[in-house]
């Protein structure tokens, strides 16, 4: 028999119980309700979830481990303490040293515990319980470890909400048939061109909107799927990135197809065909389960999202609707002056626009994103509030509208900006400071029974100059004025989730999906916001989320943040080698170099540090190692490029051409590297190579005297002794290996001391 929405709530409320009921005992205090013996279904969905779990009870304290630093056969074992998760204090970072008062940690945190259970309104409906104990447990079983036999990288969080969504499927679905529950998952797909082909008049203030606009519009889809499949919250397995995975019974699938053309008609009413949500459903079954290979039912969903993707707006092919919007006329006069200088899209008659100087326009939709970039660097609470009932409309033209169309209504809060009470039986009340808030702190009157308090990450940093938001012109820079892109993702994810997850049970490819998810939208900004300070503007995060992200700010700000990233990756994973990230950096030509473009050229950087080897980052043109044996990796390189400044330093000047000498000297390697090159395969020619290094890599040769010359001159010609040593330092450091990247360094440093006029 199929069970309604609250039934499914109070069932995943029994899952938090038992959780809580462990924590408590962990802490030495009176379990207060489930014992999990008591409760078969629930017994059974915990084996599902991790056919690892131990007993109900433990004989000592067990310590949760990084699941990252175990990854691709990682064998490091970093820990976590029992603690509230706080990006700004770096708790996601693990410690090397097994804590030693967990007995003390676990009673801290249940006292703190018990004080927000007891805010949770008694009177507030289950599905409104559910979700603010899932927060709850979000926020601090996050650091505590799943039940078993000793430490453990599977968290007593993605252990409590797995179990609870796969009790709910369960529940309708005995595991004795075969097939436990639906995956199914959402792949919002033409984001790439969307985000980026914009004029880049006015990038700045509207870029940001648009791609926060992008990560609520694929949480609102996942969660209206929720709430027409009748599920409680626990049942969203992940939402980021644009993607999303959920559990559902197995009677979900005759609902599927219908989920995906209602999808698809909001989608195209709101962007005309631009944006197209895929989803993928595939069965998750009981021996993929038991036997810990949960990563292939994720296989398959993905290959149906992509197999949807081949085929958008199929599903419409019988009804009309895509001939009526895509093959009818644009709106407005279909001149050029009609359209936005922005979007490019045409401007209806009956929306709002506003003219600029030159006199272009610039239509609604580009406005509402203006206006919610500039809201977000002061926002401190965004607002998710279900309507009673959808919202239905021609044409939208407006982000919130648009978001309507699936049953919510969003808003971000400041004081400055109190919430706009909405009608609606569940407002989730998010925030994200580093201090966590009370409700009273809250600017606004929601009502108790229906509001939960809940944390979510948020991937904001935005330069501000005098309490504005900053255009790329207003971004500062060392040396020459240019702003730049900067995009980065992880190596590999998509092996990782096949085969680096050893076991892969349902609870750790959970797992590892939610901790990039936290990385990138909670860490990250933390890192970019760094480089910020009070009307001293330097970079814009403009995308983090999934495993990738998208920076635009002054160019000689993005090596030293795409460094940063890179360090904190490596202690997030816990030292393992095998978790890699690729970065690439582009220059804009000027201010007025179009955004799509210097994105595209930051994402061929990229690749090509990819196709280099992978786990580098390319700046200027050249691929190099974030760290390698020898003197060619990028911590050298930039070590180096601060030594040449510190000999343009004012009290220890040299001569500008000493850095052309050096790009001389760089350009005659690469000449002379591609002779020998040539010799190498030419068997016809007389001559052979003659400076082979045992790596095919050159490192004698006529531009090693050269190199020596120049630089042994430029040291003569100084009287200060210091600079004389520093130069010849320089020298015997170079000549080993170093010419690889002597033009990077040399054109870096260039920049860096050219003066703004450049």
């Amino acid at each position: 028999m199929s069970m309604n929405l609250v039934e499914r709530c109070n069932l995943a409320l029994e899952a938090y119980a038992s959780a809580l009921n462990i924590i408590a005992r962990r802490a030495g205090a009176t379990s207060p309700s489930t014992n999990m013996d008591d409760k078969p279904l629930l017994r059974q969905a915990g084996r599902l979830a991790l056919p690892s779990v131990g007993a109900d009870r433990e004989e000592e304290l067990p310590a949760l481990q990084s699941l990252m630093g175990h990854l691709r056969g990682g064998t490091v074992n970093a820990y976590f303490t029992p603690q509230l998760l706080d990006m700004e204090s770096g708790t996601i970072i693990p410690s090397l040293e097994r804590p030693t008062d967990l007995a003390r940690q676990y009673a801290s945190t249940w006292s703190a515990i018990q004080r927000e259970l007891a805010a949770i309104d008694p009177d507030a409906a289950p599905p409104v319980r559910e979700v603010a104990t899932h927060g709850i447990l979000q926020r601090y079983g996050w650091s505590m470890a799943a039940p078993g036999a000793g430490d453990t990288d599977v968290t007593l969080y993605d252990y409590a909400r797995v179990q609870a969504a796969l009790a709910v499927c369960l529940a309708e679905q005995p595991a004795a048939t075969g097939e436990v529950a639906l995956l199914v998952g959402g792949d919002v797909s033409g984001v790439q061109d969307w985000l980026y082909t914009i004029g880049s008049e006015g990038a700045a203030k509207s870029l940001r909107g648009r791609s926060v606009y992008l990560q609520l519009l694929s949480e609102v889809v996942a969660n209206w799927l929720l709430d027409r499949l009748a599920l409680p919250s626990c049942n969203l397995l992940y939402a980021g990135g644009g993607n999303f995975y959920l559990l559902a019974p197995m009677a979900a699938a005759e609902q599927i197809h219908g989920l995906q053309v209602a999808v698809t008609q909001r989608l195209l009413k709101m962007h005309s065909g631009a944006l197209y949500v895929a989803l993928g459903a595939t069965p998750l079954t009981t021996t993929e389960l038991e036997e810990s290979a949960a990563g292939k039912a994720w296989g398959r969903a993905n290959l149906d999202m992509s197999r949807r993707k081949r085929q958008r707006f199929a599903e419409l092919a019988d009804d009309g609707q895509m001939a009526a919007a895509i093959g009818s006329a644009l709106p407005g006069s279909g001149l050029l002056k009609d359209s936005c200088k922005i979007c490019r899209r045409p401007i209806s008659e009956t929306e709002e626009r506003r003219e600029e100087d030159d006199g272009g326009h610039v239509c609604q939709l580009c406005l509402g994103f203006e206006e919610l970039g500039r809201q977000l660097p002061h926002a401190e609470f965004l607002v998710f509030s279900r309507l009673p009932e959808l919202a239905a409309a021609e044409h939208v033209v407006d982000w919130r509208e648009a978001l309507r169309q699936f049953g919510y209504d969003v808003q971000f809060v400041s004081p400055d900006r109190p919430w706009q009470n909405q009608p609606g039986d569940l407002v989730r009340l998010y925030f994200w400071q580093q201090e966590q808030p009370l409700l009273s702190d809250f600017p606004g009157n929601p009502h108790p029974a229906r509001s939960a308090w809940l944390y979510r990450p948020l991937a904001q940093a935005a330069p501000l100059e005098k309490r504005r938001v900053a255009t790329f012109d207003q971004l500062r820079s060392q040396g020459i004025k240019r702003w730049g892109v900067l995009r980065m993702d992880l190596d590999r994810l998509g092996a990782i989730f096949q085969e680096g997850i050893q076991p892969a049970d349902l609870c750790r490819v959970v797992a590892l999906s939610d901790q990039l998810r936290v990385f990138f939208e909670g860490y990250v900004p933390r890192l970019a916001r760094s480089f910020n300070h009070e009307d001293n503007p330097n970079v814009y995060l403009m995308y983090a989320g999934g495993d990738d992200l998208f920076v635009v700010g002054g160019w000689s700000h993005l090596p030293d943040l795409a460094w940063e990233i890179r360090e904190a990756l490596r202690k997030f994973a816990a030292g393992n080698p095998a978790i890699t990230i690729s970065a690439g950096i582009s220059l804009a030509l000027g201010d007025r170099y179009p955004i799509y473009q210097a994105a595209a050229d930051a994402g061929e950087a990229e690749e090509m540090a990819k196709q280099a080897g992978r786990a580098r980052i390319v700046f200027l043109g050249q691929a190099v190692e974030w760290k390698a044996a020898g003197q060619q990796d990028f911590a050298s390189v930039r070590n180096r490029v601060a030594e040449l400044i510190d000999l343009f330093s004012k009290d220890q000047r040299i001569n500008k051409s000493f850095l052309s000498s050096l790009r001389q000297i760089d350009a005659e390697w690469r000449t002379w590297k591609e002779h020998e090159a040539i010799l190498l395969t030419d068997q016809r020619s007389p001559e052979r190579p003659r400076y082979i290094h045992r790596n095919k890599r050159l490192y004698l040769g006529p531009w090693e005297w050269h190199l020596i010359y120049s630089l042994s001159r430029a040291a003569d010609r100084k009287a200060d002794g210091i600079v004389k040593e520093a130069i010849s330092h320089y020298v015997d450091s170079i000549v080993a290996s170093e010419i690889e990247v002597l033009g990077l360094e040399a054109r870096w440093a260039e920049f860096l001391i050219r003066g703004e006029s450049s």
